[in-house]
């Protein structure tokens, strides 16, 4: 009976010790599997395509080198032309009034100091009247001064009446100077109000002039119609100079700049182009928009570009000397990541996940995944692509 007690002890002794080692040899097996499935996920990040001298000579690729210390970023942006400064001037009616004549219509050319419109009115008239009697008081005042003058040096006027010539030459002068100040404002030339003065052409039409050479661009007012006073009349345009205005997006502005070369075309018209440079950068977002607007002067050439035309610009601007920028075509997406083919060999292109900063209209600037001097792929992406998943599927 002993014995068979025994011999039940043993066996449950090994039977514990056999367990133990059976479980720790599959711990042992399944950390490896581990391992190994890790690595092979390590490896499998980078993936290889290799291409047969037959696809060679098929499929042709064509690479591009990256070089940063030449990094270019090319911008694309809408734009809309507008009239230069000091090209462009709005007529308005410096008073109440009619018009009465009309010397120059829409499209026709008018140089500064043309004579285009005339206005008959009454506070014209008005303030004519204000202006001579303010002159003819002051000439009464000097000539009322100068004779008390002479009068005190021979000791006949006292000092008061002296100084109440005085006070009232004063008013006088400041009178007509304020008449003269409200005649100029309307526009009177000198001449004009020299004549006035000595009594020549005096009329109740008040003439307006051409303030600069242009082209009449519209006009809003017809023979006989009754004008208020800062009325729009017309509008002036010297389409010599426009003002292009280009409307970034406020991720990109951080690469424009002032001076940057620029390219004004238009989309469906690629042989009409013009070149010129970013003169000023609006501080603030466009309200509209909310882009940063970019300012381009350039002289027109044969009539082009038109004033409220849309049109493209592409900017071309420097990006810091160690930013890597490619081509935003020589970049495919799997999923959530960026990938592009680099050439390691001949027929040979490196699978590669990068990290892109920033995207714009043509390009990408990557942050990790490339290196100066290495070459990428920029045709036949889709081609290397199909390679890659056809090596996968046949693993």
């Amino acid at each position: 009976m002993k014995n068979i007690k025994l011999n039940v002890v043993a066996t449950s002794i090994l039977l514990v010790v056999f367990t133990f080692f059976t479980a720790c040899e599959k711990e042992e097996v399944v950390e490896n599997k581990t391992a190994n499935v890790e690595a092979s996920e390590k490896e499998s990040t980078v993936k290889t395509i290799e291409l047969s001298n037959e696809q060679k000579e098929k499929v042709k690729i064509n690479t591009l080198k990256i070089e940063t210390s030449s990094s270019k970023l090319t911008i694309q942006a809408p734009a809309i032309v507008s009239p230069a400064p000091d090209y462009f001037f709005v007529v308005s009616a410096p008073v109440n009034g009619r018009v009465v004549s009309l010397f120059a219509h829409e499209g026709e050319a008018v140089k500064k100091g043309q004579l285009i419109i005339e206005i008959e009115s009454s506070q014209f008239g008005n303030l004519i009247a204000e202006f001579l009697q303010s002159k003819s008081e002051e000439k009464y005042a000097k000539e009322n001064l100068d004779r008390i003058t002479k009068l005190i040096d021979k000791k006949i006027s006292s000092a008061s009446e002296y100084d109440r010539a005085s006070a009232d030459y004063i008013r006088a002068q400041a009178s007509a100077n304020a008449s003269y100040s409200k005649l100029k404002s309307i526009g009177i030339s000198n001449t004009e109000i020299t004549n006035l003065v000595e009594g020549k052409n005096i009329s109740t039409r008040l003439k307006i002039y051409s303030p600069i050479t242009g082209v009449i661009d519209q006009h809003l007012v017809e023979m006989g119609q009754a004008v208020n006073e800062y009325q729009k009349l017309a509008t002036i345009i010297n389409p010599v100079k426009v003002l292009v205005k280009g409307y970034v997006s406020p991720s990109e502005g951080n690469y424009v700049k002032v001076g940057d070369k620029v390219t004004i075309s238009i989309k469906n018209d690629l042989a009409k182009s013009i070149d010129g440079k970013i003169a000023t950068i609006n501080p603030g977002l466009d309200e509209n928009n909310k882009s940063i607007v970019v300012n381009v002067l350039i002289n027109t050439k044969n009539g082009w570009p038109r004033t409220g035309e849309n049109v493209k610009l592409n900017i071309i601007s420097n990006a810091n000397s160690d930013a890597i920028i490619i081509p935003l075509s020589a970049v495919v997406f799997e999923e959530n990541s960026a990938v592009v083919f680099v050439k390691v060999a001949d027929g040979k292109y490196e699978k590669r996940i990068i990290v892109i900063e920033e995207i714009n209209s043509n390009n990408a600037i990557v942050s990790s995944g490339l290196k100066a001097n290495e070459e990428i792929a920029i045709s036949e992406l889709f081609t290397l692509k199909a390679l890659s998943r056809f090596d996968e599927f046949s693993e």
